[in-house]
């Protein structure tokens, strides 16, 4: 068995126009509206945002639709 996990390929693109921020994520398969959103809150906690920068595009990662068997 091995550990290697590919790199997700699947672009889903979360804007919100109040800031003009954009957050790129890509996934193993295309985010639901729902799935998005918690990526998106996930970015600002984990950044210690309580609002995303004004002006900036970004990229995350996530492993939703990764089979993990």
């Amino acid at each position: 068995m091995t550990d290697y996990i590919p790199e997700p390929t699947v672009k889903t693109v979360c804007k919100d126009s109040r800031y003009d921020f954009t957050l790129v994520i890509y996934a193993y398969r295309k985010l639901s509206q729902a799935e998005a959103k918690n990526v998106y809150h996930r970015y600002l906690a984990e950044n210690h945002l309580k609002h995303p920068p004004k002006g900036k595009t970004v990229e995350a990662k996530t492993l939703y639709g990764y089979d993990l068997e």
